[in-house]
């Protein structure tokens, strides 16, 4: 025996898709920002090339990069051990010469006095003159080397106060020149007891300097000392 069955329907409509999910957003005015980015490279309108006056290593950094500085602000500092070792090294060698000055002021006054009574052979008072003033010219260039060292040195000053007339291998003058070379923008005050004319005369004196005549009164010092610090052409200027 053999069964077949089968089945069939067809739809009584056509078909339909189902319903389409739709979002809707309320339109307004509103502001917005478009950019792109570029790459690019930033330039400073204005550049500063620094130039330490002296040499070192650098131990300390005090600004931020960026920040704004004013002038005066401090912003590195340098090591110090080899210019305080050069200063105290100067100082001892000024305490050396002024000990060797006092024994022959020593000598040559005992010398003289030993003369007068012609009691020593002239050839040893001569020597005794001679040692006296060499000694008093190592005081002076000992002086002059200790002022070099400071200028060497990170310490601050902002005017030398120097006679122009000094024994020794250096003048006041020299000093003065050398001393603006190691510190630029470095103000400076003479005195003498010559007079302006006489020193300019003798091309001991550059033109335009501030000179305060010997002998002065702390009145007068203080002064010329306030207007040099606020008008003085530095030597570098001259």
């Amino acid at each position: 025996m053999l069964l077949i069955l089968s089945c069939s329907s067809k739809p009584k409509g056509p078909l339909v898709p189902p319903p389409v999910s739709v979002v809707t957003q309320k339109i307004e005015t509103a502001s917005t920002n478009y950019y792109d980015e570029y790459p690019s490279t930033i330039m400073a309108l204005n550049q500063v090339e620094l130039r330490p006056q002296v040499n070192g290593y650098v131990t300390g950094l005090h600004f931020k990069e960026g920040e704004h500085v004013k002038k005066g602000t401090k912003l590195y500092s340098i090591d110090q051990q080899q210019y305080e070792a050069s200063y105290q090294q100067a100082l001892a060698n000024v305490a050396v010469q002024e000990a060797n000055l006092v024994k022959a002021q020593k000598d040559v006054d005992r010398y003289r006095e030993l003369n007068k009574r012609d009691a020593i052979a002239k050839q040893q008072v001569d020597n005794a003159e001679a040692n006296y003033e060499a000694a008093k010219k190592q005081v002076e260039a000992a002086n002059a080397a200790e002022a070099l060292a400071i200028a060497d040195s990170p310490a601050q000053f902002e005017l030398l106060f120097t006679d122009i007339i000094m024994p020794g291998a250096m003048n006041g003058r020299q000093l003065a020149d050398e001393v603006a070379r190691r510190r630029s923008g470095l103000k400076v005050l003479f005195t003498s007891g010559y007079t302006e004319n006489a020193l300019l005369e003798h091309g001991r004196l550059p033109s335009a300097v501030l000179l305060l005549a010997k002998p002065y009164r702390k009145s007068e010092l203080a002064r010329m000392l306030r207007r040099a610090l606020e008008t003085s052409p530095t030597m570098a200027e001259n």
